[in-house]
This record gives C-alpha cells, sequence and structure tokens, in this order.
C-alpha cells in the first residue's frame, strides 16, 4: 500500500501563491474582456437603416461615375461588419 505524503508547509504556501496569482490574472482578463465586450458593441459608424441608405447612394441611379460606384460599394460590402452596429 501506498505511502500518503504529508505536504511541507512551503509546499502548501507555494500552492497558495499559484492559486493567488491565477485568481489576480483571471480578474485582470476578466476586466480585459468586459472592456473589449464594451468597445464591440461601439463599433459601428452606422445603424443598418443607414447602412442601406448609404448604399443606394452609390447605386447606378446616382450621378457618381461608374468605377466610384464600384469603389464604394466594395468598401461597404468589404467593410460592413466594421461600419455597422449591432443595434
Amino acid at each position: 500500500m501506498a505511502r500518503l505524503r504529508v505536504a511541507s508547509k512551503a509546499d502548501i504556501e507555494n500552492v497558495i501563491k499559484e492559486r493567488d496569482a491565477l485568481r489576480k490574472e483571471t480578474d485582470r482578463l476578466r476586466e480585459r474582456n468586459r472592456i473589449l465586450e464594451g468597445l464591440l458593441s461601439k463599433r459601428g459608424v452606422f445603424i443598418k437603416t443607414q447602412f442601406r441608405q448609404l448604399q443606394m447612394c452609390v447605386h447606378l441611379d446616382s450621378s457618381a461615375s461608374i468605377s466610384v460606384r464600384n469603389e464604394l460599394t466594395d468598401f461597404l460590402v468589404n467593410n460592413e461588419q466594421q461600419l455597422v452596429r449591432l443595434n
């Protein structure tokens, strides 16, 4: 039968230090996550309706040249996630 090893006071203190360091890191990461989530919710420039109206401005019926309309349309489509707020 295997004998149980009793942890030394130093071993216990090391475990407590490691646990406290991990708790501190967890708290730091939670705060960082909270900040990033806040930034994510504020990332948009336009609400969805405004974005669609902006797309209409670069539609074929506008007076912009074909190349300008193409550039703007590609830009809007490719950057929709950075331009549109989630709400």
